[in-house]
């Protein structure tokens, strides 16, 4: 009788032990359920946000300094949480925002604990920023990277346009953005809009593409960072091609309308995944 080695009797099974000899046990997924890694990635998406709102709402502030009269000639430091110097000279500003290497708590928000720097200079006759993100944050949440973008400055708005390179550390958790894209700061109601970026997106998982279009982020009227309309497109090797799209009411509700490979929308919540 043939006897069988125990490496013959493994390659057999190996169709079952892969689960290809139960077709039951593999069902697709239906077009309204993401798979976990595509939970990740769009719980990735949202931080991701989150660091290009905070980059863009740091990058504006030396335009913002090359707009206040009160900027003079020189360096002149003022606040303590954060420590801001201005050295402003011919065509340029040197901007610092200093919170410190211990957290320290903001006069006006008792709530937050922060620490962290961030540096810019500003080039008037280039319309050019140069922004370094060093750890700057609150409550276990920072941001690191740079950022090389141009600048338009009218009355109450700044836009940008140029790269961002970051990375977002939020509770532990590390999500990186790297892309170029337009960008708008609302100086009066402190909200950004991204007009558009593409670039890539990167988790413990995976890198993927992202896309987006008209991304409002108003954190004054929602008090938080989940865009109140717009859309993000996100693609890669471990999940299908998604569609994001944020509402009025994703900011206080977590919703979110997500489409899988260009199917009809169903709705995700932001706050579940």
């Amino acid at each position: 009788m043939k006897r069988w080695s125990p490496l013959a009797l493994v390659l057999m099974a190996w169709p079952l032990l892969m689960g290809q000899g139960c077709p039951s046990a593999q069902r697709p997924l239906s077009g309204t359920q993401l798979a976990a890694k595509e939970k990740s990635a769009v719980d990735s998406a949202r931080e991701g946000l989150t660091a290009l709102s905070e980059a863009v709402g740091v990058s504006q502030a030396p335009a913002d300094a090359s707009h206040n009269t009160s900027v003079l000639p020189g360096s002149v430091t003022f606040g303590t949480c954060p420590a801001i110097t201005t050295a402003a000279g011919q065509g340029a500003i040197d901007l610092t925002i200093d919170f410190g290497d211990s957290p320290c708590v903001p006069a006006l928000f008792p709530d937050l604990s922060c620490e962290g720097s961030a540096t810019g200079t500003l080039n008037a006759g280039a319309a050019e920023i140069t922004i370094s993100f060093n750890g700057i944050g609150c409550n276990s949440k920072s941001l690191t990277g740079q950022g090389d973008v141009t600048f338009n400055l009218a009355q109450s708005d700044v836009g940008l346009a140029g790269t961002f390179e970051l990375m977002w550390v939020s509770n532990g958790t590390i999500t990186a953005v790297d892309g170029a894209g337009d960008f708008q700061y609302d100086r009066t109601a402190k909200a950004a809009t991204v007009t558009s970026f593409n670039g890539t997106l990167t988790n413990a998982d995976s890198t993927y593409t992202a896309v987006c279009t008209g991304l409002v982020i108003d954190p004054e009227n929602n008090a938080n960072l989940v865009p109140s309309a717009g859309t993000m497109d996100l693609s890669g090797s471990i999940i299908r091609a998604l569609t994001i799209r944020f509402d009025a009411n994703s900011p206080s509700t977590g919703d979110v309308e997500v489409s899988v490979d260009g199917g009809d929308f169903f709705t995700v919540n932001l706050y579940d995944l």
